[in-house]
Parts: structure tokens; sequence; C-alpha cells
């Protein structure tokens, strides 16, 4: 039940996120924290009902995803000599990933545990 609520609080912020930022081409930090708000709304709800659990996977979502990402982009870069893809915005080196999807990354580790935990 919570990985629905969860995952139905990502989908709603994206949502709105993207009706709010629909007619900028730039990116706009007012946008980013849109996108951000529900997710993180979700995760401190999380907490009344699974303790600091959640807070804990998504520092570790924050560390291991991104860095996933990053060698994963950097393997494919130089195995096949193009890159699969490249962030713009505030990137780490290489391009690779960037710091403004390193929260996001962290979300996506609740999610994953929520839905593990639920099966």
């Amino acid at each position: 039940m919570f990985t629905f609520y969860y995952l139905g609080f990502i989908l709603v912020g994206t949502i709105l996120a993207q009706q709010y930022g629909k007619k900028t081409k730039n990116f706009l930090w007012r946008e980013y924290f849109a996108l951000l708000a529900a997710p993180i709304i979700g995760l401190i709800g999380l907490t009344f009902f699974f303790g600091f659990q959640p807070i804990k996977l998504f520092l570790l979502g924050v560390i291991i995803l991104p860095t996933l990402e990053w060698f994963t982009g950097r393997a494919y870069h130089t195995t096949l000599g193009s890159k699969l893809w490249e962030y713009k915005h505030y990137p780490l080196p290489g391009g690779y990933t960037s710091w403004l999807a390193v929260p996001i990354w962290g979300g996506a580790m609740v999610l994953l545990w929520l839905i593990v935990h639920r099966f």
C-alpha cells in the first residue's frame, strides 16, 4: 500500500512540475524543486510508519545509484566510443551523471525498497 502511495506522490509531483514548467525552455531551480517536492514529502511521511529506514535508504541511494550511473556511462563511452547519455546541467566529471540527478536516485532507491518490501 505504501508503495502505491509513494509512487503516486512521485507521479503527481512529476505531472505538476511538468505543467508548472511547460512554457519554459531553460533550467529553472523552482521547477527542479517542484519536481522534488512531492517525493520528499512522501519520504517524510514514510518515516512515520517505518522510522528512519527510508531516510537511510534514501541516503544510500544518493551515494550508490549515481555512482553506478557514472560507471555505466563511462564504461559504455570507453567501450563503444560514444556517449549513451550526457548531462548538461551541473554534471559530474565526464557528464555521465549530474548533481541534479542525485536526489532523484535517492527517491528511486526508496521506491525500489518499498516494492521489494511489499513482495
